[in-house]
């Protein structure tokens, strides 16, 4: 959880008592997470992550009220993203083009958060990225991309988001 907070240089926006729930009926690899008052729930299928912190539905909870905000200012450069993107087997579960751009962010920021904690990873997460984004989450890969200049910088996440979104390539170049 520090270690999330500390790459978003943001401070930590919630007092969320974390709650991890098995699923054993759900599909392998599948999880969701909610907040509900003062907790977060993530409630995963067999094999998800172990039932430690899951960075990447934690993330939901951070990253979709972020993009929601910003993207009216980059409605047509993200729709032509989503439009690439929405058929591919990937982006079945995200048929809106605000939860599309979040998901795509929060997987190309999980696999940072990974890299920085283990640079070994490196090839892993490139792979996995790459994989991600030709399942039709299309703007994961650029995210992804564009994220080490987030890193080199000093604004936090909240206010480098619009500047990630403004240097983001038009779909296609």
């Amino acid at each position: 959880m520090a270690s999330l907070w500390t790459y978003l240089r943001m401070e930590r926006h919630d007092n969320f008592t974390l709650v991890n729930t098995p699923n054993l009926l759900d599909s392998h690899f599948s999880a969701i997470g909610a907040g509900y008052e003062s907790y977060y729930y993530s409630v995963e299928g067999p094999g998800s992550t172990g039932y430690a912190l899951n960075t990447h539905e934690y993330l939901h909870s951070i990253v979709n009220v972020l993009v929601r905000e910003n993207y009216p200012g980059c409605r047509g450069k993200l729709l032509e993203y989503y439009k690439a993107g929405k058929h591919g087997p990937a982006s079945r579960s995200y048929r809106n083009p605000v939860v599309f751009t979040s998901e795509c962010l929060v997987h190309a920021i999980d696999h940072r958060l990974a890299v920085k904690a283990d640079p070994r990873r490196e090839n892993w997460a490139r792979q996995r990225v790459a994989s991600i984004s030709a399942g039709g989450l299309v703007l994961t890969q650029s995210f992804y991309d564009l994220l080490p200049e987030y890193e080199r910088g000093a604004r936090p996440f909240n206010q480098y988001l619009p500047i990630l979104l403004e240097h983001l390539p038009e779909y296609g170049n």
